[in-house]
């Protein structure tokens, strides 16, 4: 009997001791795909004094203007959001280490007398079935925080992929808030002009009314446009999660300029299947419910199962000891219900694997149709559209320098030339969101290995104009404006 507690005493030390909490705390594996894949470094700080050094980095860096890399960085070690979700790691590694621990032993003490008799009795005891059931607990254990460092992994290429749209938008909002602006002083010029000729009787007051109100409506345009590039410039402060004292950020423009060659990804679909997380994720966890049915069907009869020890000390008969043995007999609940819903989570996890397949596919190859697009409207603006615009103000300027076009005609092209160049923009934005998007459908990178380069269907278009092709310089004239255009904005693109 001695031998019998002296073992159970040594097993309950091994395993105990056995369970521990990793010094990072499961969180070096989520580093390491961020680190190698991914090319940015994460860090989670669990300790205020880490987080107030993160604070005073960021306090250093933001006195620069902020690149988009910088930003991301900034986002992966500061972000209160980020933060939060990283814990979830160390919340399942915990679990992990609680799932390698046996219940503490159960201890009872008793003790009756009366004038002729006294009885005490102590019972030790452990769960039987606590120790059986461990390695299976610490495996499902353990399979949960894998699927957890993989949702996490997913978080960081899902924050990546919005930081980079908000600080496109915060860009781009801030370069269309300019073009806005000098739309806005050409339509002023424009008004300005038309109120003095109407003072001399040399403008109907129609036609002035008419510069009045496309001036109001450009002045409108350009507020409305200052307003949104404040409102994304505050949008990618809170999407950093950056304090009061730290909001005011300069941002590192302009937009990145249009590739030079377009990118089609060919058997793209299988390299999302092989690196999107959210397919892992599902499988990881089809083979986790099948894990805990089979345990559930193994482990259906056995409920609790206590092994322990009795010391008996009675008036007149001295001590007794001898084993113990509570056992729950499954005569009322067998497991039957448990194994049914166990088997039905298994049957729904499938059909979530076969449907997220299903939409990663779809979202990928949408996203490469959207990107391809995007690109050939970029590559439409930048190398038809505005060099076209450019040439028409080239030569309205020099026609209105020979008296053969009136200033209004010369205002026109510059609002036409502003409205191309405004469009540009938008399409420039666009087809880095595309791609942005791509890149997150994708699986977080794009395998340059499979890129190709098309050329854009435009290249075919039968125009006769070369846009691009220099302008004779005996052509080009210096222009003198009429001095009622004093306050017209420079022309110069």
């Amino acid at each position: 009997m001695r031998l019998l507690q002296v073992t159970t005493l040594g097993t309950l030390l091994l395993l105990s001791g056995c369970a521990s909490m990793p010094k990072d705390a499961g969180f070096g594996a989520v580093k390491s795909f961020s680190d190698k894949t991914l090319n940015h470094n994460v860090q989670w700080h669990t300790s205020d004094a880490s987080y107030q050094e993160a604070a005073a980095w960021l306090t250093e860096r933001l006195k620069t203007p902020l690149d988009i890399d910088t930003a991301i960085r900034i986002g992966l070690v500061y972000s209160p959001s980020l933060q939060a979700i990283y814990a979830e790691v160390g919340i399942a590694q915990a679990n992990v280490v609680q799932a390698s621990l046996l219940k503490n032993p159960g201890f009872t003490l008793g003790y009756m007398s009366n004038t002729h008799y006294h009885q005490s009795n102590f019972n030790l005891a452990i769960s039987i079935a606590d120790l059986i059931t461990q390695p299976t607990r610490r495996h499902i254990a353990t399979q949960q925080l894998e699927q957890k460092q993989l949702q996490v992994e997913l978080a960081i290429i899902d924050f990546i992929a919005q930081t980079k749209k908000v600080y496109y938008s915060a860009l781009a909002a801030g370069e269309l808030a300019q073009v806005a602006s000098k739309s806005e002083q050409s339509a002023l010029a424009a008004a300005i002009l038309a109120s003095e000729q109407y003072k001399s009787g040399s403008l109907s007051l129609r036609e002035t009314a008419g510069h009045q109100i496309n001036h109001l409506q450009a002045l409108n345009a350009s507020k409305q446009a200052a307003s949104t590039a404040r409102i994304e410039h505050e949008a990618l402060i809170a999407g950093l999660g950056l304090p009061q004292n730290l909001s005011q950020i300069n941002l590192e423009g302009p937009l990145p300029e249009l590739p030079k060659k377009n990118c089609l990804y060919s058997d793209i679909e299988a390299w999302a299947l092989e690196h999107r997380l959210d397919i892992r994720i599902a499988q990881n966890k089809l083979n986790l419910l099948c894990d805990q049915l089979g345990f559930t069907r193994n482990m259906r009869t056995l409920g609790s199962l206590d092994l322990g020890i009795q010391n008996q000390n009675a008036s007149g008969t001295g001590t007794t000891t001898g084993p113990t043995l509570a056992l729950e007999l499954p005569l009322f609940d067998q497991g039957k219900a448990r194994i049914a819903r166990a088997e039905v989570q298994v049957l729904q996890a499938q059909m979530i694997l076969l449907d997220t397949v299903a939409q990663a596919l779809s979202q990928v190859r949408t996203a490469q149709i959207k990107a391809q697009t995007a690109y050939e409207s970029a590559y439409y603006y930048q190398q038809m559209m505005q060099p076209l615009a450019d040439t028409m103000l080239r030569e309205t300027q020099t026609r209105q320098g020979s008296m053969l076009a009136s200033p209004y005609e010369l205002l026109e092209s510059f609002n036409n030339t502003q409205n191309i160049a405004q469009s540009a923009l938008q399409s420039l934005y666009s087809y880095w969101g595309a791609h942005t998007e791509f890149e997150r459908t994708a699986g977080g990178i794009l395998p340059l290995s499979l890129c190709t380069n098309p050329p854009p269907a435009i290249d075919d278009y039968p125009l006769l104009l070369n846009p691009q092709s220099p302008v004779p310089e005996e052509s080009v004239k210096p222009v003198e404006l009429h001095h009622h255009m004093h306050s017209m904005p420079d022309m110069k693109m």
